[in-house]
């Protein structure tokens, strides 16, 4: 199956072209305007080809800009632990549910590598602690403010 530019992603085996994904924000900022798919460009790996563009999606803070991002197929990242992370949106306890999506991962294919599995309510919880903890001084103080006076 090939994927938009036509390339077979196939990460294993030394060689393999080496292809990355790219974000809407990535293809504005580097390639103005033109279709980035087909095009490439170098990173400290080698020249990577740009095989597929997905939309754009918060990743640190849910209000601030979406910056430029490079997806590389695992087996490619020369990080030595890559950065495999799945998250799950759960109906009920995570402490039960997330154990269970690991051992079906697992039971799919062995040889996945499973760094973490969280659930997306743990990481907006996780995106949001900045603002939670100035809405609750802010709230603190105001209600100090309220008995002074």
């Amino acid at each position: 199956m090939s994927i938009d530019g036509g390339i077979e992603p196939t990460a294993e085996g030394e060689n393999s072209p080496l292809v990355a994904v790219v974000n809407e924000s990535f293809g504005r900022q580097f390639f103005h305007g033109q279709n980035p798919i087909g095009k490439q460009f170098q990173t400290g790996g080698g020249l990577r080809e740009i095989i597929s563009i997905v939309k754009d999606s918060t990743y640190a803070s849910p209000r601030g800009e979406t910056p430029a991002i490079v997806y590389q197929p695992f087996l490619q990242t020369r990080t030595g632990r890559g950065q495999m992370a799945l998250y799950v949106r759960v109906a009920g306890p995570s402490g039960l549910i997330l154990p269970r999506i690991r051992e079906a991962l697992q039971n799919i294919d062995r040889d996945l590598p499973m760094f973490e599995v969280r659930t997306l309510a743990d990481e907006m919880d996780a995106a949001l602690i900045k603002e939670r903890l100035i809405a609750t001084l802010s709230s603190f103080f105001g209600i100090l403010a309220l008995l002074l006076a």
